[in-house]
């Protein structure tokens, strides 16, 4: 909970086929009060054409998913962890203060 919020990252397939990270947040905990419409995040993919790949059970190869975001105590910096899919899967890291985040 950051501001008495629920903040919640989550892996969304766009009409290209590419996994970003969409945002919603909740006051409760159990009902989701507001969801972006856009991606917050996307993992930059050089060469959509030899990571591209697109299977039945809904999965899409290229992008990113698989967030989980922690805050260090006494550190006003979010870590973020996700697999990366460009080629490969990989993990990869990104971070942001806590103030960007929020806004």
């Amino acid at each position: 909970m950051i501001d008495g919020k629920v903040h919640i990252i989550y892996r969304s397939i766009g009409d290209d086929g590419i996994s970003r990270f969409g945002y919603a947040f909740s006051e409760d905990g159990l009902q989701v009060d507001e969801r972006l419409s856009y991606p917050v995040y996307q993992h930059l993919v050089n060469d959509t054409d030899s990571c591209f790949y697109y299977s039945p059970s809904g999965g899409s190869w290229g992008g990113c998913e698989d967030p989980r975001i922690v805050q260090v105590e006494g550190d006003d910096t979010l870590y973020m962890t996700y697999t990366a899919c460009d080629g490969g899967l990989r993990v990869a890291l990104t971070a942001i203060k806590g103030d960007d985040f929020i806004k």
